[in-house]
């Protein structure tokens, strides 16, 4: 179960990585997603939660430096796919945004 966890948790943060967000320095089996102003996170967290994903909300004074993430729980019992699945939303969503 241990190299599963650790497999999905790569696989979602080197994922997001690669399109571009911030995460933190390293994979963990929370993978929190750096999004800056508490007004862009709210409209992330409710476009990724209309995608059918799942995330928790940390906006200040909660958040370090002042700063909003989402936090994405990810654990042995997620499969490769549902890892694929939340990557590409976040990349439909990063697209939608860009276009706006």
């Amino acid at each position: 179960m241990r190299e599963t966890l650790w497999r999905n948790a790569n696989r979602l943060y080197d994922g997001l990585n690669n399109l571009g967000y911030e995460v933190g320095p390293e994979a963990s089996p929370v993978v929190a997603v750096k999004l800056g102003e508490r007004a862009r996170a709210l409209d992330f967290w409710n476009r990724i939660l209309e995608a059918g994903i799942y995330t928790n909300l940390m906006v200040p004074p909660a958040s370090p430096n002042s700063s909003s993430y989402l936090r994405c729980s990810v654990s042995a019992a997620h499969s490769l796919e549902q890892m694929d699945t939340i990557i590409a939303a976040f990349k439909k969503l990063q697209d939608q945004c860009s276009a706006l």
